[in-house]
């Protein structure tokens, strides 16, 4: 609800005044950055933040260039766009968590593996069940991507079968699975 009231003010106090999208494409990027930036400034004055901002910023603006969520349809262009916007939002989580610059660089160095930080064996270090988890969420999109095709029974009884055990799957990973327990971020504003 928070993100929500904030994100409307953002579009009501700032991008529509702007000119919103009722102008130029070229004005529409410019007031989509604008607004991006001013919202990372919002939650901190430091270049992680602002940088956080214009990588929104780059993501809806390249978004609206390629038209991705008109070009991958059906049932596999929903689960390409879905892993898209996970994995732009993975980015952007991590550039909102680091502290500094070098926290940034360091954060992407890990996830490419080209450094040792403690995140660099992630993919290697995961449960059985963190991967049963992943394939299982993985096989839901694509389930639920290919709803309009499946018959109504035929679509209940594999999400009947499929769900429940990912639930539980899900349940004890956040159970047995959790790392040290850290303070909200948000207690640090």
């Amino acid at each position: 609800r928070w993100h929500i009231s904030l994100s409307t003010w953002f579009r009501d106090y700032v991008y529509i005044p702007l000119g919103g999208s009722q102008c130029t494409a070229l004005r529409n990027h410019y007031n989509l950055w604008l607004t991006m930036i001013l919202s990372g400034l919002w939650h901190g004055a430091a270049w992680p933040f602002v940088i956080w901002g214009a990588w929104h910023a780059a993501v809806l603006s390249a978004e609206r260039i390629t038209g991705l969520h008109r070009r991958f349809t059906g049932p596999i262009g929903l689960c390409f766009r879905r892993a898209v916007t996970l994995f732009a939002v993975f980015i952007g989580w991590a550039i909102f968590r680091a502290e500094s610059l070098a926290q940034v660089r360091d954060a992407f160095m890990g996830m490419a593996f080209l450094r040792d930080p403690p995140t660099a064996g992630v993919l290697i270090d995961m449960s059985w069940l963190t991967y049963a988890i992943l394939i299982g969420f993985v096989l839901m999109q694509f389930v639920h991507g290919i709803a309009g095709r499946l018959t109504e029974a035929t679509r209940e009884r594999i999400l009947h079968w499929l769900e429940p055990p990912l639930f539980v799957a899900l349940v004890l990973a956040a159970i047995f699975l959790r790392g040290p327990g850290q303070q909200f971020i948000y207690f640090q504003f």
